[in-house]
């Protein structure tokens, strides 16, 4: 069961591709296959950030949603935005994280199938749920993003399909 907690009303500022001073970064997976036998399933897709030198700082988000996901039985239940830590343990290759952005994605609640790294994908940034518009924050607040002092440099999309 769903539920949905009562908060500020979403509030879209002016139109981001109107404004010179905000970006649009589209982190989107594409074509994932749900066999009609699977009651659920969870999709990770790994994203490198854009190239920013200095610090900038995410100021909202909605849900970028195909036609197919958003048909009378959504199968998009929820997704969540995490920041991954590379080198997050002992023996760790910096270089995979670059051969992951290339991929399609993985199952990502798997022993078996997920990459030991994207344990390290574990602050959420952004989630969206059905019935959400998104979030746009008030205009002092931002979650910072990029530059060459510590920022992320590899985040994760966590896809859940429901099937029922």
């Amino acid at each position: 069961r769903s539920i949905h907690f009562l908060g500020p009303m979403f509030k879209k500022s002016a139109d981001p591709a109107l404004r010179h001073d905000i970006r649009q970064w589209d982190v989107t997976v594409k074509n994932v296959s749900i066999d009609a036998s699977m009651d659920t399933l969870y999709w990770c897709k790994i994203l490198k950030a854009p190239t920013l030198r200095e610090k900038h700082h995410i100021v909202g988000y909605e849900a970028i949603l195909t036609r197919e996901s958003s048909t009378k039985q959504p199968l998009v239940h929820h997704m969540t935005l995490f920041e991954c830590s590379p080198n997050s343990y002992p023996g760790s290759d910096p270089n995979s994280w670059d051969v992951w952005v290339k991929s399609s994605g993985a199952v990502c609640n798997s022993n078996l199938l997920t990459p030991r790294d994207w344990d390290s994908c574990i602050t959420p940034v952004a989630t969206w749920g059905i019935g959400a518009s998104g979030q746009f924050l008030p205009e002092h607040i931002g979650i910072p993003i990029g530059g060459n002092k510590g920022g992320a440099k590899y985040y994760m999309l966590e896809v859940h399909y429901d099937n029922p």
